[in-house]
């Protein structure tokens, strides 16, 4: 009986291991980030139906800090498959002669299978194609360690 006991918890640990593994997407290389020092201003629009709200980052430790994170690395990216991802956010990186790098910040990134929707939740991220709007093709998942960062340093 003992002996049971003793080998129930790896057990129960292969169990959750095997769930949250079936959660997880294969990765795929992400945009390289925006270039720290080009970046003078981070601009964070709430996309409200009815007015966006704007603010204005244009604290250098801040900047460094958004662009230096896991949410902005190229690695960690999943394929989306397409599936819509509403956002809640748009983030813009404006560099010193006013182009922007543009992504997008929304909630409930986990996919809809069992048993994902059960033990997952969590905000991500997207960038922009080349027309300006959503990349479709691909969103990085934030973890709450992730997002209370990067939240912390866009003002959120």
């Amino acid at each position: 009986m003992s002996q049971r006991i003793r080998f129930a918890p790896i057990g129960l640990a292969l169990i959750a291991a095997l769930l949250v593994a079936s959660c997880v997407q294969p990765g795929i290389l992400g945009p390289a980030p925006p270039v720290t020092n080009s970046i003078v201003e981070i601009r964070v629009t709430h996309l409200e139906p009815t007015s966006p709200l704007v603010h204005s980052i244009d604290d250098r430790q801040k900047i460094d800090a958004v662009i230096n994170s896991y949410a902005m690395a190229s690695q960690g990216w999943s394929e989306s498959g397409r599936r819509e991802l509403p956002p809640t956010y748009r983030i813009d990186f404006v560099d010193q002669s006013g182009r922007r790098a543009t992504y997008w910040l929304g909630a409930n990134s986990d996919l809809g299978i069992f048993p994902c929707y059960a033990i997952c939740s969590g905000w991500w991220i997207a960038p922009s194609d080349a027309a300006g709007t959503i990349d479709s093709t691909r969103y990085k998942g934030l973890t709450s360690a992730i997002s209370l960062y990067l939240f912390k340093d866009l003002g959120l």
